[in-house]
């Protein structure tokens, strides 16, 4: 007699499962949060979809909903305050990294290569056009990395606290000298239907997470940071549902790339900054000492 196939259920719960076993051995918790009081999460959903787990990304809303102070004009060679950024490290931060939820925007004027900052009266949001993982600066309100990225998500997409199990909070990223980025990890249901907040998020789609292991379109970049060599990548995938194609790279590339190390534990076909054997001692240690050199500068 031949045995009864396993309904497309209970394969989604197995796969779901083997992730979740995976992911909790890599969890930090709050390990790294008294490092900075400078923090943003970001959550990192996941979903089980035809036999395959997916990661849901954000296309940010090209709107500019924030109303901003009058422009002040700062010498491009200049230290600036604690929360301005001199140009040449406000463009080599937007070189690797497609977060740019900061104090300030920054542009340049080229009839005089100078620098001209405004800060926002609410916090600005990421670049327009840019993908990304749905999050944003910790508030007073929140009790932690996990509340924000909850928040952040509800605010932005609709996703409710409830509708999401939370496994683990992965090693943090050094977006500036006193700045962390800390990914949530947690499942959501197959059935999510998002709503995107339009001052916030253009669209929503989905990316199988072998993607980040074996792309169709990739590239990289190298930069160095507080003397060290960083990788950056960069991941070009087609939405087969309308078409359409989006740019994965920066901070989003490195944390997606991360998971699927965790998850399915093959070797991607590019060059990476992670050792396969050992994922968890070569991203702190890595996080470790940008942080070391960047606290060192202040």
């Amino acid at each position: 007699m031949s045995r009864p196939c396993a309904s497309p259920e209970r394969g989604r719960n197995s796969l779901i499962d083997d992730a979740k076993t995976c992911l909790k051995k890599y969890d930090v918790g709050t390990k790294y949060s008294h490092l900075s009081s400078n923090k943003y999460s970001v959550l990192l959903p996941l979903l089980g979809k035809e036999g395959k787990l997916h990661l849901l990304f954000t296309l940010r809303s090209e709107k500019v909903s924030d109303k901003k102070a009058p422009a002040i004009q700062v010498p491009g060679h200049l230290k600036t305050p604690q929360k301005f950024l001199t140009c040449t490290h406000f463009e080599a931060m937007d070189s690797q990294m497609d977060f740019q939820d900061c104090d300030v925007q920054v542009s340049k004027k080229p009839q005089d290569n100078k620098a001209f900052f405004w800060r926002s009266f609410r916090k600005l949001r990421r670049s327009p056009g840019e993908v990304c993982f749905p999050g944003g600066k910790s508030e007073p309100a929140d009790v932690d990395e996990v509340a924000t990225a909850l928040r952040e998500a509800q605010e932005e997409v609709g996703l409710h606290p409830h509708q999401v199990e939370v496994v683990c909070c992965l090693v943090p990223c050094l977006l500036d000298r006193d700045t962390l980025i800390s990914p949530v990890v947690g499942f959501i249901d197959h059935t999510f239907q998002a709503q995107p907040n339009p001052d916030e998020v253009k669209s929503v789609f989905l990316v199988p997470l072998e993607y980040f292991l074996q792309p169709h379109v990739y590239h990289q970049n190298y930069v160095t940071r507080y003397g060290h060599h960083v990788i950056i990548h960069c991941f070009e995938y087609t939405n087969p549902e309308d078409g359409v194609t989006y740019q994965i790279k920066g901070i989003t590339a490195k944390f997606a790339l991360f998971l699927a190390l965790i998850i399915l534990g093959k070797k991607p076909i590019f060059e990476m900054e992670f050792n396969l054997s050992d994922l968890i001692s070569s991203s702190e240690e890595t996080f470790l000492k940008l942080n070391k050199h960047a606290t060192s500068k202040l």
